[in-house]
């Protein structure tokens, strides 16, 4: 089974505690790119949805400061391409009380002194993550992501790796190339098959997931907010692939404010469903349901493009929101 915690190494119970301790709200600053990954979901796909606005964004910040979350982190495309919005958006969040990150391919870093000068410009900038895989490296030299690793630690800053890898094997070469850097957490995610990864599907490793639901992870990242250039907040970042049922669209930020987008998302039944049991409870509705026999002989790259596949269909999302409230109301009476 090719789970988060099989890939990380990380036990369940302490990937969740990890995964609620560091909740983040992500905010797509820009879908501008310096490179064209392969397994990239906005080259191709239909989620991206123009560019943000400097103002908006600080309207932005200063909504998501209102709340409890702490941790905001800056995305793109490739937020370095905007590095004096980028600068002007960590001092902001840094001045209200939010723990500001980036995460970029590191195209920059052409040596550790450059990686520094850069750096140096983002006093505010807490976290860097850097986005680097197989897919990356056809076109960021390696060399570039050592240059800001080292720059990072350097600095003292937070600094870790994502990488989405086609399986586990790729997963470990990756580990590999960054096995000195015993102190830099690397995170491996399987490639969820969207825009320009459409048609990397001979080359992934799939799951028949339906075979045992037990094994399906019991948490997610649904914690972690995904704010899109137009305002516009999704539960995770997975939940903008749903343009046929909207699926876990919470709300926008240029009409609502943050406290009020969260204070709605108790309500939503489904977001509590996954918070709560992960893609396992949903898997468990549709298991022995009228629907179970359009997904039970279907593989997955990962639990995420379940989610996608069963809630993005706009029966099962029915089924699943009258399931969810026939039960709650159970409950009640």
């Amino acid at each position: 089974m090719l789970r988060r915690s099989k890939m990380t190494g990380i036990q369940d119970s302490i990937m969740r505690k990890l995964k609620i301790k560091n909740s983040t709200v992500f905010i797509n600053i820009t879908n501008r790119c310096n490179v064209k990954c392969r397994h990239c979901i906005n080259i191709g796909g239909k989620t991206v949805l123009g560019e943000a606005r400097s103002e908006e964004v600080i309207n932005w910040i200063e909504k998501v400061a209102e709340s409890n979350y702490k941790a905001i982190n800056f995305v793109g495309g490739e937020p370095f391409l905007l590095v004096d919005d980028l600068r002007r958006y960590t001092q902001k969040a840094d001045k209200l009380g939010l723990n500001p990150g980036v995460t970029t391919n590191g195209f920059f870093a052409k040596s550790e002194e450059e990686a520094t000068d850069i750096l140096n410009s983002l006093p505010a900038l807490k976290k860097i993550l850097i986005s680097t895989d197989l897919y990356h490296l056809e076109y960021i030299d390696i060399k570039n992501i050592h240059n800001l690793i080292r720059a990072s630690l350097k600095l003292k800053r937070f600094v870790a790796v994502n990488s989405v890898c086609a399986n586990m094997q790729d997963g470990e070469k990756i580990k590999e190339l960054f096995s000195e850097y015993k102190k830099v957490f690397v995170n491996i995610s399987p490639v969820v098959r969207a825009g320009a990864a459409n048609t990397l599907d001979r080359e992934l490793e799939k799951f028949s997931l339906f075979q045992n639901p037990e094994a399906v992870s019991d948490f997610c990242g649904v914690r972690d907010h995904f704010v899109d250039c137009q305002g516009g907040v999704n539960a995770c970042c997975m939940a903008t692939l749903g343009l046929a049922t909207k699926f876990l669209y919470l709300g926008n930020l240029n009409k609502d404010s943050f406290l009020e987008i969260i204070e709605n998302k108790s309500n939503n039944a489904i977001y509590k469903l996954l918070e709560e049991k992960g893609p396992q409870g949903l898997l468990k509705l549709i298991v022995g349901s009228k629907y179970e026999d359009l997904f039970k002989n279907s593989k997955y790259t990962s639990e995420c493009e379940l989610c996608v596949d069963i809630l993005n269909r706009s029966s099962c999302y029915e089924y699943i929101l009258k399931s969810l409230t026939k039960k709650e109301n159970t409950y009640e009476t």
